[in-house]
């Protein structure tokens, strides 16, 4: 997520014709960059009408994290002593049934050193029923 910030900021700074050589060469889609922007212009506007103050913490990583997963605390999950990983918000009934038990692709580099805790923003299902 943190990557996708950094290309985003990149990206914002970038002049009309080199936001699209920049999507280019880095094969990344316009289109969703360019609708990010409409998203962040929204949610900036919103906020200042609200009279909310806007803070930047472009080199505070960890404070970008804390954002993270207190925006994305629905995506939070646990490892299991098994090595699958279960989503914190789900009812212990919920765990115990295999649809709720996630682990991770097996290209992913955490795979390297399993952490305790994931934020996940997406999962998928292979065709052995197995979720990623």
């Amino acid at each position: 997520m943190i990557t996708l910030l950094n290309i985003y900021k990149i990206y914002s700074k970038l002049g009309k014709e080199n936001k699209r050589r920049f999507c280019y060469d880095y094969n990344l889609n316009l289109q969703t960059l360019q609708n990010a922007e409409v998203q962040v212009k929204k949610l900036t506007d919103l906020s200042k009408y609200l009279g909310y103050q806007i803070m930047s913490s472009d080199e505070d990583v960890e404070n970008i994290i804390r954002c993270f997963v207190k925006g994305f605390y629905l995506n939070v999950a646990k490892r299991n002593p098994e090595g699958t990983y279960s989503p914190l918000t789900e009812s212990s009934a919920d765990q115990n049934q295999n649809k709720s038990k996630l682990r991770l692709e097996s290209s992913s580099i955490l795979t390297v050193d399993y952490p305790q805790y994931i934020l996940f923003y997406s999962v998928y299902e292979t065709n052995r029923g197995d979720r990623f």
